[in-house]
């Protein structure tokens, strides 16, 4: 054997252990892929607990991290779309895309279910598809498709968390925790039981009670049109009869409207302004007449 063949029968011994050891392929520059059943193992250990199999480590040296990551993606799209003056077709391809293939119940075929992808626009889901939306630039959206749990504390680092439909691209409500301003479109429900009946479009419903230092109604008008001099206010006589038939007071809800719709806390405070009002009056006109008697008498 001389010393050319020697060499080679060297480099193909190393060769081939390696790639024994490994359980990977080396590709021969040939177009035809190439298959293997057995478990490729990528990295200074020799794993075989999946089909794919990559070991790496990071240390320190000299008070400086090392090493390198276990498994480096590089993702690039266009910058630019081209132009296309009939729009774009299609759909932009997966960086990661994890499904479960599984036997649909008619036998006839499989049945694919997302369990991760991560979208070529950056959209990352677990267990459905997020939002893939590819515009001139890279907007990235997370969804999980079923309920979230976090064991201990959830932090977001911003000012804002949005909680809308993902249809709305433009996300303009903050939820802040510690500052700014919050807003929920639709129903807010504290407690057990959701309100039902008449209370069922109210947009905030507690189960409960409910404790504040201060609370403010907003209303449009006040009880001061009692002391114009065009109000009409009715006769002792007259609030006596509409008692008698109607066993409240005029112009204020009954007993079976208050159970029935609630109480209207800013219009009752309003109509009970405007009975102190009318009571007032009252009591100025018998002060007068009090006083032309104690005249008379004299």
């Amino acid at each position: 054997m001389n010393m050319k063949n020697y060499t080679l029968s060297i480099i193909t011994v190393l060769l081939c252990s390696t790639v024994f050891e490994l359980n990977a392929q080396v590709w021969l520059g040939t177009t035809v892929p190439t298959n293997t059943n057995d478990d490729v193992s990528i990295g200074p250990s020799v794993l075989s607990n999946g089909k794919l199999n990559i070991s790496s480590s990071w240390g320190i040296n000299s008070c400086s991290y090392t090493g390198k990551p276990a498994l480096n993606i590089e993702w690039s799209g266009p910058s630019l779309f081209p132009n296309c003056p009939n729009g774009m077709s299609g759909s932009s391809p997966d960086i990661v895309n994890i499904t479960n293939k599984e036997a649909n119940s008619s036998g006839t075929g499989f049945t694919c279910t997302p369990l991760l992808r991560l979208t070529g626009s950056g959209g990352f889901a677990l267990g459905g598809n997020p939002v893939d939306q590819f515009f001139y630039s890279f907007h990235k959206y997370t969804g999980f498709n079923d309920n979230v749990q976090f064991k201990s504390k959830l932090r977001i680092n911003s000012t804002s968390l949005s909680l809308t439909n993902w249809s709305n691209g433009t996300f303009p409500y903050s939820f802040s925790v510690d500052n700014g301003d919050s807003r929920i479109v639709g129903k807010v429900q504290i407690g057990s039981m959701k309100p039902s009946g008449a209370f069922t479009n109210y947009k905030l419903g507690v189960d409960g009670d409910i404790v504040c230092k201060k609370m403010v109604v907003q209303i449009s008008d006040w009880a001061d049109f009692v002391f114009s001099k065009d109000y009409q206010l009715k006769s002792l006589k007259e609030v006596e009869e509409y008692i008698l038939q109607n066993k409240h007071l005029p112009a204020m809800p009954s007993e079976a409207i208050i159970i029935s719709d609630g109480l209207d806390l800013g219009n009752v405070v309003k109509l009970q302004q405007q009975k102190i009002e009318e009571l007032t009056l009252y009591l100025i006109e018998q002060q007068k007449q009090i006083e032309l008697l104690q005249q008379k008498i004299k």
